[in-house]
């Protein structure tokens, strides 16, 4: 049988960017002794060091914030804003504490003719590779404020701190607490008040810093000047690093605390100011500043997003590979139009396919789940779905199937078609011989798994199939739709080239 042609989309090929959320620290026997050593000497008295200035920074935010209350819409002006220099050389301490003892800052803006060096109402920093990079920012910046869960500023000891930089605070059991969230960013944004500007790492997660991964668009929705900061961290392992699929955030402390130094470089953009298309679109606006940010770190941006990391714990818990989640969901999203529940729930039943506990489908198996032995016409279907021709299907690769492949053809009309084909005397449904009958002649379907498949169909259990039956479990089972088109086509094919060679054979004979 001659093989159907399948094409290809480059758009939503494989991505050549690593996983962005993987981090793995590599230790030598030399990093090993290292460690052990500082763990014993320098490790206790930088941590005495470190709860020492929380301590002090927790006493000056506490006297700093006195009598003031939560909603307060008002910047602090006077003695507390004062304050904020105390505070901030405490910071820098906690920083000196965990091995931070050089932390440079470039001004790109300053080398560049007629651009503005005024502040920005918003900083966005990028890449967020660390729980260190807040830190940073607040140590070396004008003392900014953020976003933040409501829920920190009770936090011990740092919560008042917390309070005191009067962040713009999120409430996630309020349902309108993004629009809130969004209200106060503009209210500040655009305020005559001197609030300090609010610092956003619009990538929502942290990353390995291998790649710009896609933007949130929040901190670009005010349609205000902002102004880009790239954050890099250096020690000779590379321990500052806190990834979803890495080392926990105790032993990212615990391996930098063991490290002689670790140097933290901030480069200051220009600002960014946004033009007319940007202000009413933006995810337009939030792109092009990560362009500007990629192109200075000389890094490739990706459709990577938080819902990746989401999807990757969701597959752990589903006893997947966690790599399994990581999709590129900006890209299907933007493709195919999928949304995040649907993923989750077609994850739920990809991790019902896969039997081999590494995240793909073979062949076998997916015979195994439309119960069906393996035939050209499951190879067929199976190529259509294996986009890169490595033998298996992946997660990424059986949403772009359902999508491209099995659902585009499950349409009205070839659901009656196939409805049509089992109900030989058009009675108006199925009987249970009928079935079996198809079944085992077109794809070798065993008779016991056809009248397993029957009773599945057959939901009030009368003994056969009505069109409304065929068509529900033909819309939640959408393979099959395109397994039958398949096996027509080849078919078609079959009996075509059948039809050439008797056709030969007969010339073949009246001129013999």
């Amino acid at each position: 049988m001659s093989e159907i042609q399948v094409g290809r989309s480059d758009s939503l090929s494989d991505s050549s960017i690593p996983n962005p959320f993987f981090h793995r620290v590599t230790v030598s026997a030399l990093d090993k002794l290292q460690i052990l050593v500082m763990s014993v000497t320098v490790f206790p008295l930088r941590a005495v060091l470190l709860l020492v200035c929380l301590f002090l920074m927790w006493i000056a935010s506490t006297i700093a914030t006195y009598g003031l209350t939560a909603d307060r819409k008002k910047p602090m002006s006077g003695w507390r804003r004062e304050m904020k220099i105390i505070v901030r050389s405490l910071i820098r301490g906690v920083l000196f504490a965990c091995g931070y003892h050089r932390i440079r800052v470039v001004d790109s803006s300053c080398h560049l003719p007629g651009v503005s060096k005024t502040r920005a109402p918003i900083v966005v920093g990028a890449p967020h590779t660390s729980f260190f990079d807040a830190i940073i920012m607040f140590a070396c910046e004008d003392f900014p404020t953020g976003v933040s869960r409501i829920e920190n500023g009770e936090i011990p000891f740092l919560g008042v701190t917390v309070k005191f930089t009067q962040p713009v605070y999120v409430m996630r059991e309020d349902r309108m607490s993004r629009q809130k969230t969004i209200g106060e960013l503009k209210r500040r944004a655009t305020s005559d008040d001197s609030w300090p500007e609010i610092v956003i790492f619009p990538e929502g997660t942290c990353t390995n810093g291998q790649s710009l991964i896609a933007f949130k668009p929040g901190a670009f929705i005010p349609g205000v000047p902002v102004r880009p900061v790239v954050i890099r961290h250096r020690n000779r392992m590379n321990t500052a690093y806190w990834t979803w699929d890495g080392p926990g955030a105790y032993t990212v402390m615990w391996l930098t605390l063991c490290q002689f130094s670790t140097e933290a470089v901030i480069e200051r953009l220009p600002v960014y100011v946004p033009n007319s298309d940007e202000k009413r679109d933006p995810k337009l606006f939030a792109s092009n500043v990560r362009k500007v940010m990629a192109e200075s770190l000389n890094l490739p941006v990706s459709d990577h997003s938080f819902e990746d990391c989401r999807l990757m714990l969701y597959s752990a818990k589903l006893g997947l590979p966690s790599a399994t989640g990581v999709l590129e969901f900006q890209k299907l999203t933007r493709k195919l139009g999928v949304q995040y529940d649907d993923v989750k729930a077609l994850l739920e039943k990809f991790s019902v396919l896969v039997k081999n506990g590494k995240g793909q489908i073979t062949l076998e198996e997916f015979g195994s789940y439309l119960e069906l032995p393996v035939s050209d016409s499951l190879r067929q279907l199976f190529l259509l779905y294996d986009r890169n021709c490595s033998g298996t299907i992946d997660f990424r690769e059986y949403i772009i199937g359902l999508h491209l492949v099995s659902q585009p053809a499950n349409t009205e009309d070839v659901i009656r078609l196939a409805f049509e084909l089992f109900d030989e005397e058009s009675k108006g449904y199925i009987t249970e011989p009928e079935l079996v009958k198809i079944l085992h002649t077109a794809f070798g379907m065993s008779k016991s798994n056809t009248r397993e498949l029957f009773r599945h169909v057959d939901l009030n259990e009368d003994g056969k199939i009505s069109y409304e039956e065929f068509k529900a479990y033909s819309e939640k089972q959408p393979e099959y739709a395109k397994l039958f088109l398949t096996y027509q086509q080849l078919m078609k094919s079959e009996n075509a080239t059948n039809s050439t060679i008797g056709k030969h054979e007969t010339a073949s004979k009246k001129n013999s």
